[in-house]
């Protein structure tokens, strides 16, 4: 486990400080602050999410202690270590608790509700596969009433954070994700002028192949724009690491995305911050990051649509380029983790009872 924070001794007076617009508690304490972030496993999303949120923890945390804790594959019970935590974030509601016949079943009922915090990442937990681009599915009230119990949630998305407020959510943060730009970097040289047979990728897992499309859209729009495709999925690449995606995506021309539903792809971020335009139906943070025509396109969830798009970039390689300085120059004004990490630690401070967050 890595090593903790120091003791440190509370004075009088808060200091507060600005960081990118976010407000923050300099405050210090009379014990150890641990926060221990639960994600399903090594490499997957949520751990990407989690070293984002360490790489750029503000200096007003520099004595909290963070650690990871790995859910799968893992010999050490998170009911035996959690109590020598403060807070204890589950970045996705999913590892905590399942909907079963309309009720909720916890998987760790013996960790305190007051010493959790708790993430919504995705529709497809909840929403009974029923979620399209244009087609949101209002989320359970048993699922609502549940989260409204805890200290703090928090939303990826701007759709996510909607379709949540309305339902009821009375303790939601919107912090939406973020991407390394400082690893997942464009090529320095690259010539796109040249027209040529484009190279189309994809990155996910094949399990989610119902929503995600590869099959039903990806495959056959790329056949039939006559474009190449590369995909990393841990069936086809099952040593490919986080270390490993900068180059899988420097590799390609352009991202497909063709989800029936996302909270907000990480696949895309990173793509995106390596310069690589984005075709994707209009799903969430898609339609954020996506500016229509100038950094990539939104499309309908069909076939025709991407291979139009595709032959389209093939034929105009100047467009391809000029899409590639606009969507990395948006990443790094926009989605770069020092840009979006203050919202999610302003999120944490409200989840961490420790931490005075008082005006």
């Amino acid at each position: 486990m890595r090593s903790t924070l120091k003791i440190i001794t509370r004075v009088s007076n808060e200091i507060r400080k600005s960081i990118n617009g976010v407000r923050y508690s300099s405050v210090a304490l009379t014990k150890p602050v641990k926060l221990l972030i639960v994600v399903d496993r090594k490499n997957w999303a949520y751990d990407s999410i989690a070293s984002g949120l360490i790489k750029n923890k503000p200096a007003q945390w520099c004595n909290v202690g963070i650690d990871i804790h790995y859910l799968k594959h893992s010999q050490i019970r998170l009911e035996d270590i959690s109590r020598h935590y403060d807070t204890i974030f589950f970045m996705g509601w999913q590892n905590l608790a399942r909907i079963e016949e309309e009720k909720i079943i916890e998987n760790y009922p013996s960790i305190p509700k007051s010493k959790i915090a708790v993430g919504i990442h995705s529709h497809h937990a909840w929403d009974m596969q029923n979620t399209l681009p244009n087609k949101s599915i209002k989320p359970p009230s048993c699922l609502v009433d549940y989260l409204n119990q805890f200290r703090a949630v928090n939303a990826v998305s701007e759709r996510l954070y909607r379709l949540f407020v309305d339902a009821g959510m009375e303790n939601l943060h919107l912090t939406n994700n973020g991407v390394d730009s400082s690893i997942f970097l464009p090529f320095a040289t690259r010539d796109w002028s040249k027209k040529r047979q484009l190279v189309c990728g994809f990155s996910g897992n094949n399990m989610h192949d119902w929503r995600k499309g590869i099959q039903e859209i990806i495959e056959p729009a790329t056949k039939n724009a006559f474009a190449l495709l590369k995909k990393a999925t841990p069936a086809l690449e099952a040593t490919l690491t986080l270390r490993d995606m900068p180059n899988f995506y420097r590799d390609l021309d352009l991202y497909l995305c063709a989800s029936k539903s996302e909270g907000f792809s990480l696949s895309v971020l990173e793509a995106a911050s390596c310069g690589i335009p984005i075709i994707s139906t209009n799903v969430g943070g898609c339609d954020q990051l996506i500016n229509h025509g100038l950094n990539g396109f939104i499309v309908d969830r069909k076939i025709p649509a991407f291979v139009e798009k595709i032959r389209y970039l093939a034929e105009n390689p100047e467009v391809l380029a000029e899409m590639s300085e606009n969507i990395r120059r948006d990443v790094e004004e926009k989605w770069a983790w020092d840009i979006r990490a203050p919202d999610w630690f302003k999120f944490l401070e409200r989840a961490m009872p420790a931490i005075d967050v008082s005006a």
